[in-house]
């Protein structure tokens, strides 16, 4: 990010792209570094492990390609946009898993559709179970498409 600002000063736009990078953290702590330098910050990733299911299908498609955006304010802190395109983050899952805890219906679901509530199913099942694009049932359409 320190390059794509330093980009940005000296050009009006900078834009630094990554190869083989998976898992980059907390997506939000690196566009408000951008905006506090006055400059508009937008970190996307396409990568990490395919964990999504399209909707309307059952089996893990896509990875969860987070998006964090953040904006400058004349009078006080950056705005933050910091989420992810399925319903959940994967490691919200994974926190569940290590302290034993079933996840809520609407997280994920297995093969035939069916709610998964065990989170150990994210790392020991990957072929039985799938997160639920952002939007879940019903409105799924707006995860998967922003995803694909």
């Amino acid at each position: 990010m320190e390059l794509a600002i330093e980009k940005g000063k000296a050009n009006t736009i900078g834009i630094v792209g990554l190869h083989h990078c998976g898992h980059a953290g907390r997506m939000g702590d690196y566009p408000i570094r951008a905006a506090a330098e006055g400059m508009i910050g937008i970190v996307l990733l396409n990568g990490g492990g395919r964990l999504m299911h399209p909707f309307g299908g059952s089996a893990r498609r896509l990875p969860p390609n987070p998006i964090a955006i953040s904006v400058p304010r004349k009078n006080g802190e950056p705005l933050l946009l910091d989420m992810t395109l399925t319903v959940v983050a994967g490691g919200k899952v994974n926190l569940k898993a290590a302290r034993e805890e079933e996840m809520p219906e609407g997280w994920m679901i297995d093969p035939s559709g069916q709610p998964v509530f065990d989170p150990k199913a994210l790392q020991n099942k990957p072929h039985s179970s799938a997160i639920m694009p952002l939007g879940g049932f019903q409105f799924g359409h707006k995860g998967f498409g922003l995803g694909l």
